[in-house]
């Protein structure tokens, strides 16, 4: 019950994956009294109403499990009654012999136990018990920690907006997948039977062993997580663990993404009249800069003879980096900049941020739709992406670059790897005068391949 004015009203928390459908958090319906004992009196057939409304709700969107969420419901309500929103206080004596004033939630609790009654004889006990343990906040439902894990950040630091997203979405896919029962929806329930029944039908949807792996390896890390923050018993045996398909073994042709051939760059710089696709293919494949590096270059970010490069890895940032200008580069650098304030993006030609935060997945896409139109282009059997992309010229600019004899010490810090922690070359002996000198050497022995047909940039 909640008080509103001058009268009382019956007030049902509406279950969070509900929300959206039903238009609203919390639905309230008037006991038409002021009077706190009439309206308590009236609760029980007023919420009744609500719930069937409930129903009607649930019933437009089917994928959701009216039992679970009911108890959702439930429990959201009792939580307020121990709280003593809504409900009447009783006088009960401590140990010490005084009286405190509590809430009285026995309504409350006397309503969810008749409930449970009703279910089980409508669809038997071990639902009335699925019922009984979420309403009486006895089990976790398995979405409940989801953002407080990925708020957390992972081995390799804070999760991207896109893994945030998928990991999301592979929880509550694994918690939505039972209707029938709550195996999968609670936390406590989840057994090394389940999970394999899960892992069949995902095999069954036509889903690729290797998606299974992320999958699982995703499930498997939630609950890691939830066993070091207490959430399932420490020591209890993770029923994902060992659970995905094994790979396949490497035969010796087992193929990895690469760098282009230079007859590939070729066929890609002469293939086009785009300018926006010269421009930023030349600028990737004489920098080595990622594409979402390229993708959010500002007009600042190129004075004089250095790009500044943002430092991002898809919407991650890692550590920015100077790489002195190719010379091929600065009349292209020049014509954009032109009449451009600093803040202005280099490349504006239709790039706009997406949800996660990038800007790149549109020249990605434009990319390789003409990349695979001019016939470069591997993609072996069973595997989901080419071996070639717009990254295989950061790979080709390394490989070219080794191939001239440049120091890897000095790749490593044009292209922003990390150096390996017992190479002390660069930080004892090298003055960051001498370093710039070295990465200007090194940007400048990679050449482009002769194109036949083209002078210049």
């Amino acid at each position: 019950m909640e008080k509103r004015r001058q009268g009382w009203y019956a007030v049902l928390e509406v279950p969070p994956d509900l929300r959206a459908a039903a238009g609203c958090n919390k639905k309230r319906k008037t006991l038409g009294t002021s009077d706190k004992h009439v309206a308590k009196a009236r609760l029980g057939a007023v919420l009744g109403e609500l719930h069937k409304w409930l129903d009607g709700v649930r019933r437009k969107k089917p994928d959701t499990d009216p039992l679970v969420a009911e108890a959702m419901g439930w429990r959201e309500t009792l939580k307020d009654a121990r709280e003593g929103k809504g409900v009447p206080s009783v006088l009960i004596e401590d140990p010490n012999g005084l009286l405190q004033e509590v809430p009285d939630d026995t309504l409350v609790l006397d309503m969810v136990a008749d409930r449970g009654h009703r279910i089980e004889r409508e669809q038997g006990p071990a639902r009335a018990e699925d019922f009984a343990d979420i309403a009486m906040g006895r089990a976790t439902l398995t979405t409940t920690y989801i953002e407080d894990w990925l708020a957390e950040p992972g081995q390799r630091g804070a999760y991207r907006s896109r893994t945030a997203a998928d990991y999301r979405s592979i929880v509550k896919t694994f918690a939505g997948w039972s209707t029938k029962d709550a195996s999968g929806v609670i936390i406590e329930r989840v057994s090394r039977r389940s999970v394999a029944l899960y892992l069949q039908h995902l095999q069954k949807q036509g889903i690729s062993a290797t998606r299974i792996r992320t999958i699982i390896a995703a499930l498997s890390g939630y609950w890691v997580w939830m066993e070091r923050r207490g959430v399932v018993a420490e020591g209890s045996h993770n029923p994902w663990e060992k659970q995905a398909p094994r790979k396949p073994l490497a035969d010796g042709d087992d193929a990895k993404e690469r760098a282009f051939t230079d007859e590939e760059v070729k066929t890609l710089l002469t293939g086009t009249t785009d300018t926006f696709l010269l421009d930023f293919m030349r600028i990737g494949a004489l920098t080595g800069m990622r594409i979402e590096e390229i993708a959010r270059l500002t007009v600042g970010m190129c004075k004089g003879n250095v790009i500044r490069a943002p430092g991002v890895k898809g919407n991650k940032a890692v550590v920015p980096r100077d790489v002195p200008m190719h010379p091929d580069l600065v009349p292209i650098i020049a014509r954009r900049s032109k009449d451009k304030p600093a803040t202005a993006y280099l490349f504006d030609d239709g790039l706009k941020m997406n949800q996660h935060g990038e800007r790149s997945p549109s020249a990605s896409k434009r990319f390789n739709y003409y990349r695979e139109k001019v016939g470069v282009h591997e993609k072996p059997e069973g595997k989901r992406r080419s071996l070639v992309n717009f990254h295989s010229f950061r790979r080709w600019f390394i490989t070219r670059a080794a191939t001239a004899g440049q120091p890897l010490f000095v790749i490593r810090e044009v292209v922003g790897h990390k150096q390996p922690k017992e190479d002390v070359t660069t930080s004892r002996y090298v003055t960051p005068g001498q370093l710039q000198d070295l990465k200007r050497a090194c940007v400048e022995a990679v050449k482009l391949p002769v194109l036949a047909g083209r002078e210049g940039p």
